[in-house]
């Protein structure tokens, strides 16, 4: 069973990592059951666009530049100086990539999601909130259970599609919007 603090000590952790985080993000939230304010947490979840900045100009080709994702320059740094530890998964890998991050920050489960851009940030931030059960209702089609995308709307890649047309969600309220449902505080997506 994976170990659970209350909530307090959850968000102080929170607030912790969004502070040597939160120069290397263009956007940064906490998100999950610290969202959902549940009395004990499992985990701190971060939702963030990172700042991309362009490299070395003097690379192999002279004139050719490339963007740098500060927050994941800033992970690797702090993995490296040992305030962040790798957190394996069950067949005992490492997820340090642009998509997500799984880490352990004093011990205690951390995962960062970064999301590049705005057009998809209000789906990741709703999905990496929760809860499990909602998301299955929200993220699933009727045919596979889910009860709130209409025919034609899909939820892939951590965007909201119309027929294969991605809906731009720059906001949670944009996707509840979308697909034609009243905003829920995170407190009430349990179900």
């Amino acid at each position: 069973m994976k170990e659970r603090i209350p909530l307090a000590e959850g968000v102080k952790l929170a607030n912790e990592v969004v502070a040597l985080l939160e120069t290397s993000c263009e956007r940064l939230e906490v998100a999950g059951s610290i969202r959902r304010q549940k009395e004990t947490v499992g985990d701190v979840e971060i939702v963030c666009i990172p700042r991309f900045s362009t490299g070395d100009p003097q690379g192999l080709f002279g004139d050719y530049a490339e963007d740098v994702n500060r927050q994941l320059e800033r992970v690797q740094h702090l993995l490296a100086d040992g305030t962040f530890e790798h957190r394996l998964d069950k067949n005992g890998h490492k997820c340090c990539g642009e998509g997500c991050q799984r880490l352990l920050y004093k011990g205690f489960a951390l995962d960062i999601f970064p999301c590049v851009g705005t057009s998809q940030y209000g789906v990741i931030k709703l999905i990496r909130t929760g809860s499990g059960d909602f998301n299955k209702r929200f993220v699933l089609q009727w045919s596979q259970g889910g009860t709130i995308l209409n025919v034609g709307l899909q939820i892939k890649d951590g965007g909201l599609y119309d027929r294969g047309v991605l809906i731009p969600t720059p906001e949670e309220i944009d996707v509840f919007n979308a697909v034609g449902l009243a905003y829920l505080e995170p407190q009430e997506r349990e179900s």
